[in-house]
This record gives structure tokens, C-alpha cells and sequence, in this order.
């Protein structure tokens, strides 16, 4: 009887032991986490929404984790092991649910201040629907960044995305003949974008894509604030505020280089800032405009993507930010104009912007969705924020709002004058006509010769209607916009 009860009591240790050693891994058979470093132990807290989490498709909202930290080393907020969340089975995925303010696509933030043994941190994350309704599950562990897994610091977060009614489509790009600051080039995307079936809308700020240049020389990158590096969706470490990188791509390799850190890659570099409003500079970038003295503009807030395009055999730079912030940095009016004509300009501006963000899932996916010359919008980047902080203002007082037709956001062209009459879509692209752009009068163009494509609205026109008949920006745009409203899509 007494070695029947030392079995049972064994075999009841045992089952302990086992239960309490699987602890962290029994959500998943696919991820076993390797703790380095026992120095780190934490636990759930708290989530400031309850599961299941309810976001309609395509919309966005921000839950806070709270986690505690019950090991002896403290999470550090900074640095070159800083605290953050990543997901799990399998780690590193890609999250359907990445978006804005995100690390990385597989990394959703990094806690909130530095955090001692025995405190509390919190990790903001913000979710950004699919378009795909249904039930879904993302599981995370929190991590020491470069040295380990946090033991006990697993959780999930259950979402369901609603059906969303509202719909969006997008306008036909088209590809002119420009004047950039250096040369004259015919633009060509660096593929073609397909679309099938409806875009539903996303009721939050999307980020935009710009083709900064293409240089087969290395460039260098530097900030005032500190950058993540990533090579893909792979956290490299941590760019220092003040450290100069060199990025370069050779024999199919990237390259990325700054004090004593020398990384290579087969995939591209991103670097990622820990805010998008924070901004970077491209010190051996040449890019001065006529009329604007000296300055270069060579600074721009968000991302900065280095990738070669194979179509065109070169590597691009490319800026990922924002919409608003890029709408910003835009340059195609002057910091003087009357307001309402420059809130008119911007909202058209971040129309057409809109209109020409593709979905991450779209078929045949560009490089990114719009040039910073004139072959799309003329964007300067932050130098031109300081230089001409009135655009900046009225970027801000326009925030989200954009043309629709119909209750759908539409593709807004503008051009320098006409020679007194704009002209319909059609006999300038072909195609089929746009119902929004008609052609109408342009009294203050009379006599003019036109300079531009002539479809939509007259910059010229339409300034002088602001300064001396008065009118506001939403009266601007829906004269020269057939049947539109202006309205604010995030």
C-alpha cells in the first residue's frame, strides 16, 4: 500500500511538473519560445476591450495590453533590447491585422515606459480590419529585442470584423510626359495594378507610398530621432538618432552599414521610425528647385524603403508615411495664396492621393502608388513644411476630407490654366468620360494660353476666385468637380 500511494503522489508531482513546464506552450504545438535570458518573466494584466474585439471590415480600433513584469530585469522602453510585442504561431507572422503605427508587420508595439520588476506596462495596439469579415485570433508573446522571449508573457486577442457597407473605388492613373527638377522622363509604373471586385473603405488614415528616386548609388540615411532597421519583416536592431547608415545594393545582395553595425540581406531595407511624424534626411541627395534659393529638399517624414525594381534594373527609394503628412509636404501652390484656395488645392490634392493608394492584397501590386514630381503630385517633404508652414495648416484644418461622386471617393486632376474652358476626361485620356469632370468656364483664364493638361480644376482660376470673389474651398472644388461633395473619410 505504501509504494501504491509514493507511486500516486509521484506520478501526481509529475503531472505538476509537466503541467507548469508546458504552460507557455500548451495555445500552441508549432511555436516553442527559447528563453535566453530567465532574467525576463511576465504575466497578463488586463485588455481595455473584451474579446471578442468587434471592428467593422476595413475599420480600425486601439486596445491597451497591460502585462506585468515578474522577472529581475527591467523592460526597457529604448535601447538596443527594448520590449515589444511580436506574433506567434508561427512567430514573425505577418498580421492581417497590421496598419498603421506598427513596428513592423509582425511587431504591433513596444511598451510604454520603462518597466522595474514587480510594475506594470502597457502595449497600445492598434488593429486595422481586413476586408473579410469573420472570426479571427491573434496570438503574441512579448520579447527582449535581439536577446529573448519573455517567459509566461503569451496572449491572444479574439476579433471579429463585421460586414462594412461603405465602398471605395479608385480612378485610372494616367502617365504623362513631366518636367521633374533634373530631367524630363516619361514615367512608367513599375508594374501594372489590377483590381477585382469592390474596395471596401477604410475608415482610418492610410499610409501612401512615394517613389522618392532611383540611384544605383549608395545612398546615406540619417535621423535626429532613432530608427528600427528591418530587412523585410525581420528586426536588424536599432538605428541610434545621429548614427549615419549607408544602404547599397550589389550583386543581388543589400547592404546596410553604420558605425561598427555591417548587415547584408537578400531581402529590402526598411527603416522604421518609432513615430511616423518623426523624420530622416538623405545627406548625398541633391534635390533643389528653382525659385525656392538653396534649400534641399532631402528630409521626409515616416519610412524609408530601399528596394531594387527589377523592371528597372535600379534601386528605388521609397518614402511610406501618413497620407496627411505627405498631403503636407506637397508643393504645388505657394505659402501665400488665399487660404480657401490652398485648403481647395490640398483636399483635390489628397483626393487624387487616395484614389491612388492600391490595397496590400491587390494583384500585381506597384512598388509604391504615386511619384514625388509632377508626374503625379510635386512632394518636397518636411524642408517644405518649414518653408511654407501655411500649407501645413491648411493640411491640418482639411484633415481626411476628400472629393466624392456618389458617396465614393474619385480622382480629382488639377493643372496650372487654361486658356478660359476646361475639357471633359475624355478628350484629353480618352476612355470613358468622368460624370465630376465636365467642362466649365474659367473667367480668370481668359486670354490665357493653356498650361496643362486642362481636365478639372485651374489652379489659376481658382486662386482668383478665392482672392477676389470670395469663395471657400469646399464652393472652389464643387464648381470645377461636377455634382461632388466634400466629405471626411478618416
Amino acid at each position: 500500500m505504501m509504494f501504491a500511494m509514493i507511486k500516486n503522489i509521484l506520478k501526481s508531482i509529475l503531472l505538476l511538473i509537466g503541467v507548469f513546464a508546458c504552460a507557455d506552450l500548451v495555445y500552441s504545438a508549432s511555436f516553442t519560445p527559447y528563453f535566453s535570458d530567465t532574467g525576463y518573466n511576465g504575466r497578463f494584466v488586463s485588455q481595455t476591450l473584451a474579446d471578442p474585439i468587434v471592428i467593422p471590415a476595413g475599420g480600425a480600433k486601439e486596445v491597451v495590453v497591460t502585462m506585468k513584469n515578474t522577472g529581475k530585469k527591467t523592460w526597457m522602453r529604448t535601447g538596443s533590447h527594448f520590449v515589444s510585442v511580436y506574433t506567434v504561431d508561427p512567430k514573425y507572422r505577418e498580421s492581417i491585422f497590421y496598419g498603421k503605427g506598427w513596428i513592423g508587420k509582425a511587431q504591433p508595439a513596444r511598451v510604454d515606459k520603462d518597466v522595474k520588476t514587480g510594475e506594470t506596462g502597457d502595449f497600445v495596439i492598434k488593429l486595422y480590419a481586413p476586408t473579410v469579415a469573420g472570426e479571427y485570433e491573434e496570438k503574441f508573446y512579448l520579447a527582449a529585442e535581439d536577446l529573448t522571449w519573455i517567459k509566461g508573457s503569451y496572449f491572444f486577442l479574439k476579433i471579429r470584423v463585421n460586414p462594412s457597407v461603405a465602398k471605395a473605388v479608385l480612378g485610372v492613373k494616367e502617365v504623362v510626359a513631366t518636367t521633374t527638377e533634373n530631367e524630363v522622363v516619361v514615367p512608367e509604373p513599375e508594374e501594372e495594378v489590377n483590381f477585382s471586385g469592390d474596395l471596401v473603405q477604410d475608415s482610418s488614415e492610410p499610409n501612401i507610398r512615394v517613389g522618392l528616386y532611383k540611384t544605383n548609388d549608395p545612398i546615406k540615411f540619417v535621423s535626429d530621432f532613432d530608427y528600427l532597421i528591418y530587412s523585410g519583416i525581420e528586426s536588424k536592431g536599432l538605428l541610434s538618432a545621429g548614427l549615419t547608415a549607408t544602404l547599397k545594393y550589389e550583386n543581388s545582395t543589400y547592404y546596410l552599414q553604420a558605425g561598427e553595425l555591417k548587415l547584408s540581406s537578400d531581402v529590402p531595407w526598411r527603416l522604421v521610425p518609432g513615430d511616423p511624424n518623426n523624420y530622416f534626411r538623405i545627406t548625398n541627395y541633391s534635390r533643389t528647385m528653382s525659385g525656392k534659393g538653396k534649400r534641399n529638399f532631402n528630409a521626409y517624414r515616416g519610412t524609408l524603403e530601399y528596394v531594387y525594381a527589377m523592371k528597372s534594373d535600379i534601386p528605388y527609394i521609397i518614402n511610406e508615411l501618413p497620407l496627411d503628412e505627405y498631403v503636407a509636404g506637397i508643393a504645388e501652390t505657394g505659402n501665400f495664396s488665399p487660404v480657401e484656395y490652398i485648403k481647395a488645392l490640398l483636399v483635390a490634392a489628397r483626393s487624387y492621393a487616395f484614389t491612388s493608394i492600391t490595397p496590400a492584397d491587390a494583384k500585381n501590386k506597384s512598388l509604391f502608388d504615386v511619384y514625388a514630381s509632377t508626374a503625379d503630385q510635386l512632394y518636397l517633404g518636411y524642408n517644405s513644411e518649414i518653408d511654407m508652414p501655411h500649407i501645413k495648416e491648411a493640411a491640418d484644418a482639411t484633415y481626411g476630407e476628400v472629393v466624392t461622386y456618389g458617396g465614393i471617393p474619385v480622382r480629382t486632376p488639377y493643372f496650372a490654366n487654361s486658356n478660359g474652358q476646361t475639357k471633359r476626361w475624355k478628350q484629353v485620356w480618352g476612355g470613358t468620360d468622368k460624370p465630376w469632370l465636365t467642362s466649365v468656364e474659367c473667367v480668370y483664364d481668359k486670354g490665357k494660353k493653356l498650361f496643362g493638361h486642362g481636365v478639372g480644376m485651374s489652379n489659376h482660376d481658382a486662386e482668383e476666385r478665392a482672392r477676389k470673389d470670395g469663395w471657400t474651398y469646399d464652393r472652389i472644388l464643387k464648381y470645377y468637380y461636377n455634382g461632388v461633395e466634400v466629405e471626411r473619410r478618416y
